[in-house]
């Protein structure tokens, strides 16, 4: 099966031991967590939001990963 991790916004710090719980795993970004898949070199294999919190400068290989789109609206 494997291992998943969802990057979420937020602060993130890059560590020796966040790269190897990265090393292998499936990744799905949300919202703004797709920054930090940019900053990590790594392209998730689905991103999921409202999209409210997007960097506007997203590499084409970034921009090409499959969405799953939310409303905006929060109950």
């Amino acid at each position: 099966m494997g291992t998943f991790t969802i990057l979420l916004g937020g602060d993130l710090v890059r560590t020796p031991r966040l790269d190897s719980q990265l090393a292998g795993a499936r990744v799905i970004a949300a919202d703004g967590g797709i920054g930090h898949a940019r900053m990590l070199g790594l392209t998730p294999e689905l991103w999921v939001g409202d999209f409210d919190s997007v960097p506007p400068d997203l590499p084409d290989d970034l921009a090409a990963v499959p969405r799953q789109v939310f409303p905006a609206e929060k109950d």
